[in-house]
């Protein structure tokens, strides 16, 4: 078994780990020892450097962990501060943007899925931000691009895109699985797909609550 990591700073995290154990690192200990692990996953990458990393790919790697979409979010934070005359000219704008990403992760993704190994693909996490107020950009940012993620993710999935190309399991970083992998037929599948989608919507919604409470 050889696993690599590819993506940006949620697997590449050592410069945020304050001299602690970094994924790869984690990973290594937890792998059996006749197994790798590669990290080729680079802290601030969007999914537009995800096709040079797919390129160092090491030849008898066999199995992939993608984790891409946040920085892509952060680079679309000027949409925040955008004059706009209405509700319509808002949604608009973010509409453009999140099809733009869309486009630009759905060619990332199948690019690595290209490979045919069996692919894990982490979705865009919920950042905990504290304090509360202009911190919470970010995650509303990533909840809106993260919703884009997801709809691609398991409309192609349900569509057999993934199926055509390798195993794919699409991992919330939420802390749960959205769907499992070929040929699950798992009859609550669709349940948990639907309640994945909302799952950052409820989580701030219950931040949110919970803060009017104290």
């Amino acid at each position: 078994m050889h696993v690599v990591l590819m993506g940006d700073s949620i697997l590449d995290n050592l410069a945020y780990t304050k001299g602690e154990p970094d994924v790869v690192t984690h990973l290594r200990k937890l792998l059996p020892r006749s197994a790798r692990a590669t990290l080729c996953a680079v802290d601030g990458s969007t999914t537009s450097d995800l096709k040079s990393q797919i390129a160092k790919v090491p030849s008898d790697a066999s199995h992939l962990v993608i984790s891409l979409g946040g920085n892509d979010a952060l680079l679309n934070s000027d949409l925040l501060s955008t004059r706009v005359t209405s509700t319509t000219q808002a949604l608009a704008l973010f509409g453009q943007r999140m099809g733009e990403f869309e486009a630009g992760y759905r060619a990332a993704v199948e690019a690595a899925l290209a490979l045919h190994l069996p692919t894990a693909i982490c979705t865009i996490y919920n950042g905990n931000l504290d304090p509360p107020g202009i911190d919470e950009v970010p995650s509303i940012l990533a909840a809106i691009w993260g919703d884009a993620q997801r709809s691609y993710l398991l409309t192609s999935t349900n569509g057999g895109g993934f199926r055509r190309r390798s195993p794919a399991q699409v991992v919330n970083n939420q802390g749960g699985t959205d769907m499992g992998d070929k040929g699950s037929k798992d009859k609550g599948k669709k349940e948990k797909q639907k309640k994945a989608q909302h799952n950052l919507k409820e989580k701030r919604k219950i931040k949110k609550e919970k803060r009017e409470n104290k």
